[in-house]
């Protein structure tokens, strides 16, 4: 039988390290990921909803566009419409309330939920589309959120065609079902 002496991964394991890039980093030398400069890249900058449900009224986009750099703000009103995904390539669609599930976010004045994206900015730097983000005016028709689940029940309609929603099911009462013993 033989047997291996335990030695440290790589030999560093519990053992400092030499930095060797700390010294250009500190002293503002090394070039980070963000700082190379490639023909034609463009940034994106999301514009998030600010309501937890309702309608969006007017989006205003006029001081956002007019930022030096800034090649286009994407809204519900022009953004391309993204086509649906077949329905035999999912499972089911829940809606854009459950995880997972098919939301054309750009594509509609809907509002779902608190900080969903409403907008996107491109622009030639991340400086534009990050101001320009900023100046994106929204007013809505704010709706009260619906979080009671026992009170929202009476409003749930049933998936047509949906095994694992085809049936009604029932909560029961784990104090007085009594114990398997």
């Amino acid at each position: 039988m033989t047997t291996h002496a335990k030695t440290p991964v790589g030999g560093v394991v519990g053992r400092p390290v030499d930095r060797r890039d700390g010294h250009a980093k500190v002293t503002g030398a090394a070039r980070f990921s963000a700082e190379h400069r490639y023909p034609d890249l463009t940034y994106a900058t999301m514009v998030h909803a600010t309501i937890a449900r309702g309608t969006i009224t007017i989006i205003d986009t006029a001081a956002a566009a007019a930022v030096p750099g800034v090649v286009a703000v994407l809204t519900h009103l022009n953004a391309p419409r993204i086509r649906s995904v077949r329905k035999g390539n999912i499972v089911r669609d829940l809606g854009p309330s459950v995880s997972g599930t098919e939301v054309n976010y750009l594509n509609t004045d809907q509002v779902f939920w608190d900080g969903q994206p409403i907008a996107v900015v491109v622009a030639e730097t991340s400086v534009a589309a990050n101001e320009a983000a900023q100046l994106v005016a929204v007013t809505y028709r704010e709706l009260p959120g619906r979080v009671d689940f026992a009170v929202e029940q009476q409003h749930a309609t049933p998936a047509k065609g949906d095994l694992a929603f085809a049936g009604s099911t029932k909560k029961g009462d784990a104090a007085t079902a009594g114990s398997p013993h």
